[in-house]
């Protein structure tokens, strides 16, 4: 890792002074102490644990008339005081380009990496994660959108993603996507949208050397909108997915008719509400069906020193490529935000989270509900210095609507406490 980190640090400094490039580096270093009463999110034989941080990191800004690149580089240095785990090193990095190639047409890359051993680090697998084993997660996408018109656009991509696990328990997985879409303005008050995605999904068990699961999966979705007043668009979408495992596990196709209401001010999302109805067409067994439903209030409410945000979402998901392979699920889920400006260099946060996940294709019958509370304040000392507090409480009950004997001991409450100094040295160096 620190010899690929010092590769694209001289890589990144030879293309700035090749190619004329404006290049603004901006070092910063957080360090800090967090406490957790519960270091592996466990229900019984709690343990407890304060972990010290230095966390240096480095910006890079590359750019070139409209060429924007970006690199981003952390590790985070992780001492155990109590000794219950290892002292461990997180690497956080990514790297992005936006690089015109035509008047109408842009090519995008990106690349994100992480490596950790903290359950709670990846905030995007709403699945279980409940051991210290060090894991990381690569994605790279890849593609190219041209404009033909003022409100018209076609785009192509390609997304590869892996996932690897020191703990032999779980499954190892790769992702590999490649996808296509159009919108095109056809007459001067309606949109059609159409989208596709193709899905390589490959996954191993390295206790059993199982890879049964593996499977292709289709979605092709399509959206026809009307615009009603310049605020405000309907639209009628229908979305079919096409799952296809290699294994004995039961292929089925979802199909979901939907339709909605968006409203915007300036451009900017205010209110969204969709319904629809959804079925679960299983090639073996006994079908399911249900509506969705999903709201959100994407504007935040500010007044004279806040704001305050809330969001809610009803419908079907399929959960791969995380901790656990749980197949399809019914979730349902809401979420709220608070910020207040206590004084000049003084802001309070306050922010809750509540998820209920419907776990069906698996073969006992799995429900997940989690609860999320998080608050905190922010200190602004000076430029180059924010000092940050903050507590997190989380709650996870596992086999919620489900008799207890048949659950996975999986269940877990947690106390986080944060206390960090960030420090930036300068507001970034510029070298050409």
């Amino acid at each position: 890792m620190r010899s690929l980190f010092l590769a694209l640090i001289l890589f990144l400094s030879f293309a700035s002074s090749v190619y004329g490039a404006q290049g603004i580096f901006t070092p910063a270093i957080g360090v800090g102490a967090e406490y957790t009463d519960n270091v592996y999110l466990t229900n019984d034989e709690r343990e407890s644990d304060i972990i010290l941080f230095v966390a240096p990191q480095l910006t890079v800004d590359l750019s070139r008339a409209s060429r924007i690149t970006r690199f981003f580089f952390s590790p985070s240095f992780r001492n155990y005081v109590k000794g219950v785990e290892d002292n461990v090193t997180h690497y956080n990095a990514s790297c992005t380009v936006f690089m015109p190639i035509t008047r109408t047409t842009v090519f995008e890359f990106s690349d994100l990496y992480f490596l950790t051993d903290d359950p709670a680090e990846d905030l995007n697998d709403t699945t279980i994660r409940n051991s210290r084993e060090i894991y990381y997660k690569n994605s790279t996408s890849i593609g190219l959108k041209s404009q033909f018109g003022s409100f018209d656009s076609v785009y192509m991509r390609c997304v590869y993603s892996a996932l690897r696990n020191d703990d032999p328990a779980r499954e190892d997985s790769d992702q590999v996507m490649p996808s296509a879409g159009i919108v095109y303005r056809f007459l001067p008050e309606w949109i059609l949208t159409l989208n596709t995605s193709y899905t390589f999904g490959e996954f191993l068990n390295k206790s059993t050397a199982d890879n049964s699961g593996d499977f292709d999966s289709i979605n092709a979705t399509m959206r026809l909108s009307k615009q009603l007043t310049h605020f405000m668009d309907a639209f009628m979408q229908y979305s079919q997915t096409f799952m296809r495992y290699k294994g004995q596990s039961e292929d089925y196709d979802i199909l979901n008719p939907s339709i909605g209401i968006s409203v915007s001010v300036d451009d900017d999302p205010l209110f969204s509400i969709q319904i629809g109805y959804y079925l679960l067409d299983r090639h073996d067994t006994e079908d399911e069906s249900g509506l969705t439903i999903s709201g959100n209030l994407g504007q935040r409410f500010r007044f004279r020193k806040g704001d305050f945000s809330l969001s809610g979402s009803s419908g079907y998901d399929e959960s791969y490529f995380g901790a656990e392979n749980l197949g399809f699920e019914i979730y349902h889920q809401g979420q709220a935000a608070f910020n207040y400006e206590l004084t000049k260099n003084i802001r309070y946060q306050l922010s809750g989270k509540v998820r209920h996940g419907d776990y069906r294709n698996i073969r006992n019958k799995r429900i997940d509900i989690t609860k999320q509370v998080k608050t905190g304040f922010n200190w602004s000392f000076t430029e180059w210095l924010d000092v940050t507090f903050s507590y997190e409480y989380k709650n996870v009950d596992v086999n919620a609507a489900v008799t207890k004997a048949s659950a996975v001991n999986e269940d877990y409450y947690e106390n986080r406490f944060l206390l960090e100094a960030f420090f930036i040295p300068s507001a970034g160096r510029t070298r050409r």
